[in-house]
């Protein structure tokens, strides 16, 4: 599959049937959310809420190297990007493209 993409984006070849399905369910907005984009979230709030217990965990020790560490780990909780799916991605990037105003084309012929 990744041998296909380097390909098609050199120029060297047509576009994967897999990356030419994923630009068409970009391109649909969906009825609702797939379910496995559901447990995605609630997996990565659970990985936070985690993470953030721990944090506070360390913040109220006595040693001030776990303090550090916890004021370190809250850091970086609140620098994690949003969880985006690949087809949240391309969704986003085909609503860019269709924003940008298109060049007019020149009908003198």
């Amino acid at each position: 599959m990744r041998k296909l993409r380097e390909r098609f984006e050199r120029g060297d070849g047509p576009l994967p049937k897999t990356l030419a399905g994923a630009l068409e369910s970009a391109a649909q907005p969906p009825s609702s959310e797939p379910p496995w984009e559901t447990r995605l979230r609630q997996r990565q709030a659970a990985i936070r809420r985690t993470l953030v217990v721990e944090a506070l965990r360390l913040q109220v020790s006595k040693a001030d190297d776990d303090r550090r560490l916890g004021q370190d780990l809250e850091q970086f909780i609140r620098s994690l990007p949003p969880v985006l799916t690949r087809r949240e991605i391309l969704a986003r990037a085909l609503a860019v493209d269709r924003e940008r105003p298109q060049p007019a084309r020149d009908r003198s012929r």
